[in-house]
């Protein structure tokens, strides 16, 4: 778990801030087919599948160690 967050913060987040400071305005100014955007929403996409993961294993260490 603490490997899948590591990963998150120290590899996905900061690319998400770096492609967010590229907008240089408004994220929702930004049209969904810009392909910062578009990169932008797979990072996101991939964050959230990454602490997806650390929240079931989490849940399975709880439900394991009972």
């Amino acid at each position: 778990m603490l490997t899948l967050v590591a990963f998150s913060q120290l590899a996905i987040v900061p690319e998400m801030f770096a492609t967010q400071e590229s907008f240089h305005g408004s994220f929702n100014a930004v049209a969904k087919d810009d392909p910062r955007r578009v990169r932008y929403d797979a990072l996101h996409a991939e964050s959230s599948r990454t602490y997806g993961a650390v929240l079931i294993l989490g849940l399975v260490a709880i439900a394991l160690s009972q």
